[in-house]
């Protein structure tokens, strides 16, 4: 089972402009790991390195490797292919160490500012991944809500492909979205929620306001929810002492108002 994983947001070490990579259009189906990012524009070992450019980010994310023998190299070509070579020795524990991950934010860093939940009409995103098979991690979405990674925040993840993990929490029921019937997991007082789908998802696109307005109904979620930031990537655990590719080839989310 996975350990619980509190997150805290950390200052970027290195930052790099990339207007014209980040926009950049991708095909919709999966390539190759080792075609995704054959001539990357930025690369970064640092724990929080990062690319960034308006409302798009790629993040090395190393938010719990502290402590462990681990490196990761993060190549980006673009927000939606980009690759991850990630090392870790056998730890002992079940911990998350790194989450890899491009994310859209909503949230306004200057003013601290985040749109309604019930603002939005539309609010769906696309990806296509691929992952390694050796190790133990996840590939899943990560959004976060009142707040991006502070104590008051909701984290929501949506996951897409699982070896050897679970999410915190206890199985909570299942919900029908987008054609498929998710697992529902919750902890800390629902802080924490994860979907879990019945097989591997390589690719695809998402509506998101469907479980998010579930959850609100449930009561998991406040009435006047606001959201942070939108974000796919790779919960990263053990990866068997090699060095082993996570890549991405699609990533998008798009977002209609009131």
């Amino acid at each position: 089972m996975a350990e619980p994983r509190p997150r805290t947001r950390t200052a970027a070490v290195v930052v790099l402009l990339l207007a014209p990579l980040l926009a950049l259009v991708t095909p919709a189906s999966p390539a190759s790991a080792a075609a995704v990012c054959a001539k990357p524009k930025f690369v970064t070992t640092e724990p929080h390195g990062m690319a960034s450019s308006g409302v798009y980010t790629v993040d090395n994310d190393m938010w719990n490797a502290s402590g462990y023998h681990m490196t990761q190299r993060l190549r980006v070509c673009s927000r939606s292919r980009w690759t991850v070579d990630v090392k870790v020795r056998n730890p002992t524990d079940k911990a998350v160490k790194s989450y890899p991950n491009a994310h859209r934010d909503y949230h306004n860093w200057s003013t601290g500012h985040e749109p309604r939940l019930s603002s939005f009409t539309k609010l769906r995103t696309s990806w296509a991944a691929r992952t390694p098979g050796k190790g133990i991690y996840d590939a899943a979405y990560d959004l976060w809500l009142n707040g991006v990674a502070d104590a008051d925040s909701n984290e929501v993840m949506i996951w897409t492909d699982n070896r050897h993990q679970v999410p915190f929490g206890h199985r909570a029921g299942h919900l029908w979205f987008n054609g498929i019937k998710w697992q529902v997991w919750t902890g800390a007082g629902h802080q924490y929620i994860a979907f879990t789908p019945p097989r591997r998802l390589t690719h695809g696109t998402l509506g998101l306001l469907r479980p998010l307005h579930w959850l609100v109904r449930k009561g998991w979620l406040r009435k006047k929810t606001t959201v942070g930031q939108v974000g796919f990537g790779f919960e990263v655990v053990r990866t068997a002492g090699q060095r082993v590719r996570f890549a991405t080839s699609r990533f998008s989310v798009s977002s209609a108002r009131k």
